[in-house]
């Protein structure tokens, strides 16, 4: 559960603000069903599903909820490119390549005379199809959902008088903000949970 927020993550709001907010906009919203059927997920304790009359609109962090949504770090491994192959991050994986293929002996002629990175031949004489890969610090998972995913996936309901200016008049926020970025970063900002 996120305790404390700082000025990089915005304009905190109180899951209770939100909701007693969101519920004097329209009576229909309501929260947090699993916890109270008795249903367990396995964020119950980190997160709450919004509802509009028994349907499912998004998830909502618990506690203190920051403006922006907050990702995890995790290191990948990806492709890399002959050209990094030899930086500290990098290795190089191999596999050998079956006689049947049908460039065999075309590759396999070409690695032998050193006119290829991706083929070499061992010392058995098979031969080997060689890819680099590197290891990268990257977006993980999303650990924080924030208010304004909320709020998106809200509207994107067109939910009765909740509008942006509704929730800019309830909320003292700017409703109209939206993010920048790539396609998959603008979705990533408003739809990942």
């Amino acid at each position: 559960m996120i305790t404390q927020v700082g000025p990089e993550l915005g304009k905190p709001l109180h899951e209770s603000t939100i909701k007693a907010g969101l519920r004097e906009l329209n009576p229909g919203m309501h929260f947090d069903l699993g916890a109270a059927i008795g249903q367990w997920h396995p964020y119950i304790g980190k997160r709450q599903g919004v509802f509009y009359q028994g349907a499912h609109i998004c998830s909502m962090d618990r506690g203190m909820i920051p403006e922006f949504k907050a990702w995890g770090v995790e290191e990948r491994t990806v492709p890399a490119q002959w050209a990094e192959a030899d930086q500290d991050n990098a290795s190089i994986r191999w596999a050998i390549v079956p006689t049947s293929d049908p460039e065999y002996i075309d590759k396999w002629t070409a690695a032998q005379a050193g006119q290829t990175n991706e083929y070499a031949v061992r010392d058995d004489g098979s031969l080997m199809f060689l890819t680099p890969w590197k290891t990268i610090t990257a977006r993980g998972r999303v650990w924080g959902l924030g208010w304004r995913h909320t709020f998106a996936a809200i509207l994107f309901r067109n939910i009765p008088k909740i509008t942006h200016a509704s929730l800019g008049a309830k909320f003292g926020i700017d409703a109209m903000a939206f993010p920048q970025g790539a396609p998959e970063e603008i979705h990533a900002a408003l739809f990942e949970e």
